[in-house]
């Protein structure tokens, strides 16, 4: 059994392509679109301490067939772009042949 991808959202994909004169490393991106099973936000919060003042963090789980998100993606889900925070939650495991997919956990920071 496995669950429909009704969805889909935009991966970009950062893959390091060299230097600058600082030193400092190069990105190249790529866009692709990818088909989810959904998204669910776990939180959203706004930062009280001085130096954050007017930051909003708000956190999303993608919930995906496969695990091909890496922790350097980024997201766009709306029109809004997430990073990808950690490599993705496997739920494959233990359920007698049933496969649910994974989880990526999204986040956006405003105000920052």
């Amino acid at each position: 059994m496995t669950f429909p991808t009704p969805f889909t959202v935009q991966r970009i994909r950062r893959t390091r392509n060299g230097e600058d004169a600082l030193g400092q490393p190069t990105y190249a991106e790529s866009t692709e679109s990818v088909r989810v099973h959904g998204w669910q936000p776990t939180s959203q919060e706004e930062r009280y301490v001085a130096e954050f003042t007017g930051r909003t963090v708000s956190d999303l789980k993608l919930l995906s067939p496969t695990d091909d998100f890496k922790s350097s993606d980024a997201v766009i889900i709306d029109g809004i772009k997430y990073e990808v925070d950690g490599e993705p939650l496997n739920h494959n495991t233990g359920w007698h042949g049933f496969k649910p997919g994974f989880t990526v956990q999204l986040r956006r920071v405003d105000g920052a």
